[in-house]
């Protein structure tokens, strides 16, 4: 005859027992869960990474348009200061 562990728990069956107990692999997906979630509005939320490069692209774009216009602006200032 088997006998039970003196901390074992015979009213409940081995089957719910066991389905109480996580996986290794549930346990990771949970943890990337916790991580990523909260970071998904770091990189892709309304003020996030992918936003800030957009506009430092722009930024970027709009100050060489400056520069030329610039440089144009100061070719032409000798013919209208007299």
């Amino acid at each position: 005859m088997k006998t039970n562990p003196p901390n074992s728990n015979r009213l409940i069956p081995a089957k719910v027992r066991n389905s109480f107990t996580a996986k290794p692999a549930t346990l990771a997906v949970a943890l990337a869960a916790f991580v990523i979630l909260p970071a998904y509005p770091l990189w892709l939320g309304k003020g996030g990474w992918l936003r800030v490069w957009s506009i430092e692209r722009q930024v970027g774009k709009q100050k060489d348009a400056n520069a030329r216009l610039r440089q144009r602006n100061s070719a032409s200032m000798p013919r209208f200061a007299t």
